[in-house]
């Protein structure tokens, strides 16, 4: 890319775009921009696969001499995306991460949008939901929305008091999964109960009695996965209608909540897989 792609260079710190940006590091930026970061060719990629188009968007000059960035760019050009050129420096205090990848976008909080998110999947046997309970650590939070996109679960619930999954950390993590899954934030417990009111409803916990593969995850049904600390909360308890165990060994007491949840989902999706491929009588 030659330097006159761009009519000027963004500079300063104090630059009102560049104090947005970096806004968006905490919830109250996040509300009052209505938007959330990427960072990175990948996230921006896959957010325009998805459908969805950044407000703005900052390069860093070299970055766009590898060809695949300089091909997101003028996607952003074509699609009408504010785009300015950055400085290594304004890059760096934008950025989430301690070594800054030169291209980061500003993504409206309203085009993350469960609906389109549904429609936009392909016609496929999904029976089970997940119900993230207290889940506060955004590392496992965006572990989890990435395992359940590659296990293809039919949608994530949120109760309140979980990790904002807008907040830079969880969106890296989750690895653009954050795109193209049905997501449902601040849910509380009744609601949950309306909406899984014909579903069989599980928690996890060690030492129950039955263990979830022997549960049949082909037919409709909702696992909660409870908070790092303290597992499912009273409410989630009341709201299951049994528990199931994850078969550990060596006197290891508990999983992180990630992996719980990727082990289940997996398990449910090889459950589905298997039965698909049973010939018909």
């Amino acid at each position: 890319m030659s330097g006159n792609q761009f009519p000027s260079v963004v500079s300063s710190l104090r630059n009102d775009l560049v104090g947005s940006f970096c806004s968006l590091h905490t919830p109250k930026g996040r509300k009052q921009h209505r938007a959330f970061l990427i960072e990175g060719a990948h996230l921006l990629q896959e957010a325009l696969l998805a459908g969805i188009t950044p407000s703005a968007a900052l390069f860093r000059e070299d970055a766009l001499l590898k060809s695949e960035n300089g091909v997101i760019y003028q996607s952003l050009i074509d699609l009408g995306v504010h785009v300015a050129s950055a400085t290594a420096e304004v890059l760096a205090k934008i950025s989430d991460t301690q070594t800054p990848q030169g291209i980061a976008a500003m993504v409206p909080l309203n085009a993350i949008d469960p609906d389109r998110a549904r429609a936009s999947r392909p016609t496929a046997s999904r029976p089970l939901s997940l119900i993230l309970d207290e889940i506060r650590d955004p590392g496992n939070m965006g572990a989890i929305l990435r395992s359940a996109l590659a296990a293809d679960t039919e949608a994530i619930y949120l109760t309140p008091g979980c990790a904002d999954i807008f907040a830079p950390k969880v969106v890296r993590s989750a690895s653009g999964a954050i795109f193209k899954l049905p997501m449902f934030i601040r849910r509380s417990w009744a609601d949950l109960s309306r909406t899984f009111a014909n579903h069989r409803r599980f928690y996890t916990e060690a030492g129950a009695e039955t263990l979830y593969y022997h549960e049949d995850l082909t037919r409709d049904c909702v696992f909660v996965i409870g908070n790092e600390a303290h597992g499912p909360s009273a409410a989630a308890r009341d709201f299951a209608d049994a528990a199931v165990a994850i078969p550990m060994a060596n006197n290891v007491e508990s999983l992180n909540a990630a992996v719980a949840a990727s082990v289940i989902m997996f398990e449910c999706q090889r459950q589905v897989m298997a039965l698909s491929a049973q010939p018909e009588l």
